[in-house]
């Protein structure tokens, strides 16, 4: 922000001016013969008080001071936001003005992925829940913050909703080798989060655990018996 300051030689000098002495807030910014100054580096929405002291020689006099006001700005160092992981659909997250408003601050928004998309906005809101999302899913967010002369934008953060049951998990194929039969599958089409184990069951009960995606049964059977006809550990494989 730039000031452009300017003035005129006292009414009665009483003697030849010999320098001007220009006070921003009590500080001097400028000193010399010229009558105009161009101030510089002044922070948004300021109020600066200035005061011109004529010297001519024998004594110095000093103006009423002016005060002016710098315009209004974007918002700066906006805080990033603070989010939660409520539910396997849903976050929450919360926020705080701005470091800098350089202004009056008009509007905050929760700014949601790399497009930006605005889901919650108003002029005073500082928490937001954010539902509707996918399971154990990332999320990134932001807050923008605006006077009116511009917006100004948080760090982006990223979340991740929480897990859940895993979702349409195929049944698993049977092949009969020798006295066992294989067990295969597929992992399920929504893991809803870290797989860390699959459990078989046979006929509604336990037979055992696997961290893959196969296992192999024993059986107590016969040669020649067919699938149907197999028992797994006293269990028989299909009802």
């Amino acid at each position: 922000m730039v000031f452009q300051v300017t003035w005129t030689a006292p009414a009665s000098p009483n003697q030849p001016i010999v320098g001007y002495e220009l006070l921003r807030n009590g500080a001097a910014v400028f000193t010399g013969m010229a009558t105009s100054f161009t101030d510089g580096g002044l922070n948004p929405s300021t109020a600066y008080a200035y005061i011109l002291i004529a010297n001519n020689g024998f004594d110095s006099s000093q103006s009423q001071p002016v005060v002016v006001k710098t315009l209004e700005d974007s918002p700066a160092r906006i805080p990033a936001p603070v989010l939660t992981s409520l539910s396997f659909s849903s976050i929450g997250a919360t926020w705080t003005i701005p470091e800098i408003p350089n202004g009056e601050v008009v509007s905050y928004a929760l700014l949601q992925g790399s497009d930006n998309q605005a889901v919650c906005k108003g002029p005073t809101i500082f928490a937001c829940t954010v539902a509707g999302l996918d399971t154990f899913a990332v999320y990134s967010f932001r807050v923008e913050a605006c006077t009116i002369r511009g917006c100004g934008f948080s760090p982006r953060v990223e979340i991740r909703t929480m897990p859940s049951a895993p979702a349409e998990m195929a049944a698993p194929e049977a092949t009969m080798e020798g006295l066992s039969t294989l067990l295969r599958w597929s992992p399920p089409v929504f893991p809803n989060g870290v797989i860390r184990n699959y459990s078989v069951w046979v006929s509604g009960e336990f037979a055992n655990n696997s961290y893959g995606g196969e296992i192999t049964l024993p059986c107590v059977c016969g040669p020649g018996a067919s699938l149907a006809q197999r028992s797994f550990a006293g269990r028989s494989l299909w009802t």
